[in-house]
This record gives structure tokens, C-alpha cells and sequence, in this order.
């Protein structure tokens, strides 16, 4: 029997057994359960009709075609590429957007097409040069919608990372990126991701040194042993700038020492090691690093200009001036922040030199185009040290008296610092101007001093109006009226009518900015200027007002008395009971307790409690006891020369009471002797109190043009000390001083004086003839003296001397000295 080999089905495996024998088909049975579900179905597609056209029609390609598998494929393709062939790139970038162009039909696969495309413009953007930025941004993008859209839970930290990588070339937030990083898994750029750490970190807004170099360390420990020397060095330089972050200096200048010579980091390490020699303070170290570091071929002009910028400073700490200046010169020259800097330094030290006023131009050429404090911007030199150096600057050229210079740099600080702090500072020069001008006028005699004192008063007023400029600016309260005080105390000074009612209209200012509250300094500063202004009842009524328990009450308790004893007066019982308050007050500040708190007060109190008592109350004893204590608690004072010359009128003046009671009808012998012991010893102690002072002016004479006040002093304190000599009836001596008066005082009205009292002298002693020879000098002596003199120096007018020549003869009987003639 033939046997036949069946035909095998797709799919069937053919086992080569025999067919089984051919028959005639047996009708095929339907199993029931068969029947049901394919009932089910029928009935399913007609309920389900009207919803058939929701479902895409790409699903039933998809299941006939087999689309989603050719997109798995492509993706497949494209991971391939990524690992082994870098060369075809492009083909990788065309599957994918072959893909993404597809995307409806296969929406699950948008979140890993992009991140894989993403990755490859990451790899070409690597591959490209460092300035294009165009694959940067494409993988950027490609992220960001790989992360919206999902990828594979494996792919994810990856991603991750990648972002990171991308955001930080293109150096977007930092605080995004240390987020991303938190998560990444870098695979085998473990290094790379702690760098990228390292490097967000530092930019931080706030940044944690500790961290980054922390991070930068476990870069290093992950590089592998095959990395380049640039590689290395480039974590070598972040190590040492972070310790140096750290102020250990140590660490930082070991990894600067690891840096090789032959790669670009060298230089910039250079930089580095001469900042921690400068932080050291071992400048001279600093300056060879620094010398390194301008070698930098490749350096810009920028980095040169700020390495020679530094390279000066060291310079001038190791007193190179002419190597600084040089330097300095080199920065300036490239120009930038640096350069402005480097001219700011030059200015700088030229104030050390003999010739300082050199560095105003240099200043002006550094501040060129600053007209305001926004218009500063340097980060090498902080706005803050250009004031600083401007505020020295200015009081250099202040306590030099070179008030000019001093002017003009002050003008410059307030374009960095404000018109505030300028016109401040211009208020103090123009003070200490005055102050000095002022001095000046004391001690110049004649029109020059008067000159002086005119210049010195308009110094005052500019003051004046500067602090009152600072005044008026936006500022606090309490400043605002700190600035109107001292206004009002510059315009004082001024004395000028104008500047006295600035003065009180600042003063003003002040109480209505205190709101009505009592201002012990502000109405005492008023009153002042009232008393000045000649407004003595204003003046009184601001004194009255200064509070009992101020500091200032000593003050205006002296300035009060002043006032009433100026004042005029009906009767002289009404005059005695002024002089009364007055001393009553003045005594009030002799209290101890005011010596502690406002000496000055004290001082002043003492002294003029003294004067009272002597020219006011004609109390000489008790005038002599005042002017000794202020002498011996003040030996220093201002007034004490003046203090000692009416100490010995204030004897003087007893004498002379003594004298008249010595001539009192009727006394007794013994009263008379002991009357006329007393006036020799007062006339004695008034001769020792001038004597010292006489010596003490004529030796300043020697050294100095005494003052018109001082010389005033000095004629008095000769004329008092020879009329010692007379009224004790030393002739011999009162004519040797008076011959010496003449001579010091001729072609003067008070030569005259001198030869009236020669007359009186030889007159005394009987001798005519030369009586009459000094009469006759006199006369001469009076033809030669300019009428317009005689009338200055009442009462020796013209015609007071022509009556004493009138009236004096030789023949006549001489006078009694009986007392004391005041000069």
C-alpha cells in the first residue's frame, strides 16, 4: 500500500510519522461554549457601536503593521549609537525625531525619545567648541520634556544628572541644580558630578566653602590615575582658592605646589599664591608671585591690569615707591575697574610723600565721570575704601592748614559718599580755616590782623552754611538737628549781623524739630546770638529758659551776670544792686560741683568774679583773694597774664587807699607809721606781681610780634611797675624805667607819659634844671605826634599836654607822691 506525507501548517513542527489514511470528511461539531462567546461577541459590536469611532484608527495599523515595534526598535537603534557609534549622531537625531513626529501614534515612547536625544546633543555639545551654545539649549529642551513626559524608572537618575551637567554650562540657578544632583546617578563621571557640585556651590548666594571643598576633594580621590595634568590642576587651583576661602593658608599653598608648570592653570595658581603672601603679610614673596602671574601669555588685559594693580600695593608695602608707581601705571593703562583702582592707589600714596597735594589730580582722574555715589562701581576697590581714603585724605590736608586741597578733596567725596558727607566735611574745613585765621589775627598786629580776623569770620560763615546744606538733607531727626546746632554755632563764630540771625533762625529750627521740648544747648547757643545781636532781653529770656538741672546752667548763670552788669542803670543804688546779683551768681559757680562738670564755667566764673569785685565794687582786698584763687586754679588760663596785671592793680589800688589814710587829719603817730608800713609792703607786692608778668611779655617780644592786646598789656605792666619805684620813692630806679618808657614808646602818646613822670621824679628830688630839660622834651616830643594819635588816647589829648606844660615850672614845689597813676 502507497503511503502520502501530510502537508505541514505555519508554524507546526513536522514530526515525519504516517499519515493517517484518507476518508471522507467527518461533519465538524461546534462545542457550546464556542457558540456562546461568539454570540457575545456579536451582541457586544452592536452595543458598542456608537462608540467605535472614539478608538484610533493607528491601534488596528498598529495591530496589522506592527508599527510600535519598528519605534521600539529605532529607540533600540538610537541607544546603540549612543554607546558605540558616536559617528552617527545625526542618523540617531533622525530616528528620534521620526519618532516624535509619530508621537500620536505611540504617545508612551515621548518621554524616552526625547531624553535619548537629549543625550546626544549633550555628546555633541561636549565634542563642539566651548563657545557654541546651540546643542547646549537643543539638550536642555530635550530634558526638560524627557522629565515632563516620564522615562524608564532606569533612566531616570541618569536624567538627573544629565539636566544637571547641561544647567551648569549654561549656569542657571544654582540651588536647581544641587536639587538635580541629590539624586543623579553619573555612572562613570562620578568625578564629574562632584565637580559640578564644587563649582554650584561656590555660586551660591550664600556660599558653604566647607561643602565645596569637601565635594572638590572627593573629586580628586575619583580621577582616574590616566587623567590629564590640565584636569588635575584645574581641581588643584578650586582646592587651594577654597582653603584659602578657609584661611588655611597651609593646605591651599601645598595644592598650588602640585600644579604642573606646563598647563594655563600655573599662572592663574600664581595668583593665587600671591594673595595668601599678601594675607601673610609677606609682600616680598607676594611680589615675585605676582611678577609670575603677568607672565601669563594668554592672560587678558583685564587679569593684567588687576595683577598689576596688586602688584603695586606690594610694591609700596615693601617701600618701592618708584616699582609701585610703575606698576600702578601698568594697571591704569589697560584701564576697567582695575585700572581706576590702580589710579585710586597711586593717589593714595602719593599722600605720603613731601609733595602730597599731588594726589588731588590723581584723585580727579581716578573719580573721572563719578558725579554721584550710583555712578562708583569697582569690585576691586569697594566704594567704601575710596571714602575712607578721601576722608584721610582730607583731614591730612585739614591738619595742614592746606585748606584749599583740603577743599577739593572733599568735593570729590561727595560724588562716592554723598553731598551729605561732603558738605559735612566741608563745614569742619572751613572751621578749622577759620579757627586758624583767627589765631592769626591775635597774633598779627595792625591791618593784617584785622585782615585776618575779616577772613577768618567769612571761613565761619561758609561753615555756616555747609552744616546748614547737611542739615536740610533727607536725613533723621536726631542728625538734622545735630547739623542746625552746629550751624548756629558756625554762624555764631561769624558774628556778622546776617550770620546772627542764621544763627538764631537754625536754632529755631531745632526746637520745632525737638517738638517743644526744652534744648538746654539750643537756647543757651540763642541766647548767645541775641547777646551778640545786642538783643539783651531776648537774650536774658533764653538764658532764664535753659532748665535748672541742665549742664549748661553754669554757663548761662555767667552769661547773665555779664548782661545785668552791662546794663545801664537809673541810680547807683541801682547799679550797686546789680553788681549785688551778679556776684551772687557768679559765686554759684564757684561751687566745686561745677568745677567738675563744666570747667570751663568755673573758670571763666572765677575770673570774672574777680574783675567784678575789682572794677565794679571797688573791694580790692577781696578783689586780690578772688584773683589769686583763679590764678592758682587756673595758672594756664587764657586770661591769667591779664588776671596777674589786675592782681597788682588790686594791691596797687590798697595802697593807694592807704596813702589817703595815712594824710587823714588828726591820727595818732603810731597809727600813721604803721598806715604808711602797710602801704610800702602793698607797693612791694604789687612791684613782685608786675615784675615776673613785664619779664614774660618782653621775652615773647623777642620771639614773636606780640599781639595788639598783648602789647597793650605790656605798656600797662611797665608804666604800673616803674610807678612802684616812684610812690615808694625810688627815684633812681623809677627814672631809670621811665628813660627806658621814653625810648620803647617814642613818636607815641605814651613817651609823653614818660617824660611827665621824669619831670615828676627830678621835680621830687629837687632838680630843676633837668625837671625843666624834660618839660622842655616834652614839648618837642608833642610838636612831632600827629594830632589824629592825641585824639585815639584819651584823656592825653593835644591839649591835656599843652595845660601841663602850661602849668608845670621849675621854680614851683614838686608834688607829693601819694598815690598810684593808672596807665
Amino acid at each position: 500500500m502507497a503511503t502520502h506525507t501530510a502537508p505541514t501548517l505555519p508554524g507546526m513542527p513536522f514530526n515525519g510519522g504516517p499519515s493517517p489514511a484518507l476518508s471522507h470528511p467527518r461533519r465538524v461539531l461546534w462545542p457550546w461554549p464556542v457558540f456562546v462567546l461568539g454570540a457575545a461577541a456579536l451582541v457586544g459590536v452592536w452595543l458598542g457601536r456608537p462608540y467605535l469611532h472614539q478608538i484610533p484608527k493607528s491601534w488596528f495599523g498598529n495591530l496589522v503593521n506592527g508599527t510600535g515595534d519598528h519605534a521600539q526598535k529605532d529607540l533600540q537603534t538610537m541607544r546603540n549609537i549612543l554607546e558605540r557609534k558616536p559617528g552617527e549622531m545625526d542618523k540617531a537625531l533622525t530616528l528620534g525625531q521620526k519618532i516624535l513626529d509619530q508621537s500620536s501614534e505611540h504617545p508612551q515612547l515621548v518621554g524616552e525619545t526625547n531624553y535619548l536625544m537629549g543625550c546626544i546633543f549633550l555628546k555633541k555639545a561636549e565634542d563642539a567648541a566651548p563657545q557654541e551654545t546651540v546643542d547646549w539649549q537643543s539638550a536642555r529642551k530635550h530634558f526638560d520634556r524627557a522629565q515632563k513626559e516620564g522615562v524608564p524608572s532606569g533612566d531616570q537618575p541618569r536624567l538627573a544628572f544629565f539636566q544637571a551637567k547641561v544647567l551648569h554650562h549654561l549656569k542657571s540657578e544654582p540651588e536647581g541644580i544641587l536639587k538635580l544632583l541629590q539624586d543623579a546617578d553619573a555612572g562613570d563621571e562620578k568625578a564629574a558630578l562632584y565637580r559640578i557640585k564644587a563649582e554650584e556651590l561656590m555660586r551660591t548666594p550664600d556660599p558653604d566653602w566647607k561643602a565645596a571643598l569637601d565635594a572638590s576633594k572627593q573629586e580628586m580621590s575619583l580621577l582616574p590615575t590616566t587623567v590629564d595634568s590640565r584636569t588635575r590642576a584645574q581641581v588643584r587651583l578650586r582646592l587651594a582658592e577654597l582653603n584659602l576661602r578657609l584661611k588655611d593658608t597651609a593646605e591651599a599653598q601645598k595644592q598650588i605646589e602640585g600644579i604642573d608648570s606646563n598647563t594655563p592653570e600655573y599662572f592663574l595658581s600664581r595668583v593665587l599664591l600671591a594673595r595668601i603672601h599678601q594675607t601673610d603679610g609677606n609682600f616680598a614673596q607676594a611680589v615675585l608671585a605676582w611678577k609670575l602671574a603677568a607672565a601669563n601669555p594668554k592672560a587678558t588685559p583685564q587679569e593684567l591690569a588687576a595683577i598689576y594693580c596688586d602688584l603695586g600695593m606690594c610694591y609700596s608695602k615693601t617701600h618701592k615707591p618708584a616699582e609701585a608707581q610703575e606698576a600702578w601705571r601698568q594697571a591704569q593703562a589697560r584701564g576697567g575697574e582695575p585700572g581706576q583702582a590702580a589710579a585710586f592707589r597711586m593717589a593714595e600714596a602719593q599722600l605720603a610723600e613731601a609733595s602730597h597735594e599731588q594726589a588731588v589730580p590723581l584723585f580727579e582722574e581716578a573719580l573721572k565721570g563719578v558725579l554721584r555715589p550710583e555712578d562708583y562701581h569697582n569690585s576691586v576697590l569697594p566704594r567704601e575704601d575710596v571714602v575712607k581714603v578721601l576722608e584721610q585724605a582730607c583731614t591730612l590736608f585739614r591738619t595742614q592748614a592746606d585748606f584749599a586741597n583740603a577743599s577739593k578733596v572733599a568735593e570729590l567725596l561727595g560724588y562716592v559718599a554723598g553731598p551729605g558727607r561732603s558738605s559735612e566735611v566741608q563745614a569742619e574745613i572751613a572751621d578749622t580755616w577759620g579757627e586758624k585765621l583767627l589765631a592769626e589775627s591775635r597774633q598779627t598786629p595792625g591791618q593784617a590782623g584785622q585782615n585776618a580776623l575779616a577772613e577768618a569770620k567769612k571761613q565761619f560763615q561758609l561753615a555756616g552754611l555747609h552744616a546748614e546744606k547737611a542739615a536740610k538733607l533727607d536725613r533723621p531727626v536726631a542728625e538734622q538737628s545735630e547739623w542746625f546746632r552746629k550751624a548756629a554755632g558756625y554762624f555764631l563764630k561769624a558774628q556778622s549781623p546776617l550770620a546772627l540771625d542764621s544763627a538764631i533762625e537754625m536754632l529755631n529750627r531745632v526746637v520745632q524739630l525737638n517738638k517743644g521740648t526744652p534744648d538746654a544747648e539750643a537756647l543757651y547757643l540763642k541766647a548767645l546770638a541775641h547777646e551778640q545781636r545786642g538783643q539783651m532781653k531776648e537774650a536774658a529770656e533764653a538764658y532764664k529758659a535753659i532748665p535748672e538741672n541742665s549742664p549748661l546752667q553754669a554757663r548761662a548763670r555767667y552769661q547773665l551776670a555779664t548782661i545785668q552788669l552791662n546794663e545801664k542803670s537809673e541810680t547807683r543804688e541801682a547799679f550797686d544792686q546789680k553788681v549785688k546779683q551778679a556776684i551772687a551768681e557768679l559765686e554759684k559757680n564757684l561751687d566745686p560741683s561745677v568745677q567738675q562738670t563744666d570747667r570751663g564755667a568755673h573758670e571763666l566764673s572765677m575770673f570774672r568774679l574777680a574783675e567784678v569785685l575789682c572794677k565794679y565794687s571797688n573791694d580790692y582786698a577781696a578783689a586780690e583773694t578772688a584773683y589769686k584763687a583763679a590764678l592758682k586754679a587756673y595758672p594756664k588760663s587764657a586770661y591769667a597774664e591779664l588776671a596777674t596785671f589786675w592782681l597788682g592793680r588790686s594791691i596797687s589800688n590798697q595802697a593807694s587807699l592807704q596813702s589817703q589814710l595815712a594824710h587823714t587829719n588828726g591820727l595818732a603817730d603810731a597809727d600813721r607809721q604803721a598806715i604808711v608800713k602797710s602801704y610800702t609792703l602793698l607797693l612791694d607786692n604789687a612791684k613782685k606781681t608786675w615784675e615776673p608778668l613785664e619779664k614774660t611779655l618782653l621775652d615773647r617780644e623777642t620771639r614773636q610780634p606780640l599781639t595788639d592786646l598783648e602789647k597793650d598789656l605790656l605798656r600797662q605792666t611797665s608804666f604800673a611797675v616803674a610807678e612802684c619805684y616812684f610812690f615808694r620813692q625810688e627815684f633812681d630806679d623809677a627814672i631809670r624805667l621811665y628813660k627806658i618808657l621814653r625810648i620803647r614808646y617814642d613818636g607815641q602818646v605814651f613817651s609823653l607819659v614818660a617824660l611827665s613822670q621824669l619831670w615828676n621824679c627830678y621835680a621830687f628830688t629837687k632838680q630843676p634844671d633837668k625837671a625843666v630839660r624834660e618839660a622842655e622834651d616834652l614839648r618837642e616830643a608833642l610838636a612831632r605826634i600827629p594830632a589824629d594819635a592825641l585824639d585815639k588816647s584819651p584823656p592825653y589829648t593835644r591839649k591835656y599836654w599843652e595845660d601841663w606844660l602850661a602849668d608845670k615850672a621849675p621854680t614851683k614845689p614838686a608834688p607829693t607822691p601819694d598815690q598810684p597813676k593808672d596807665q
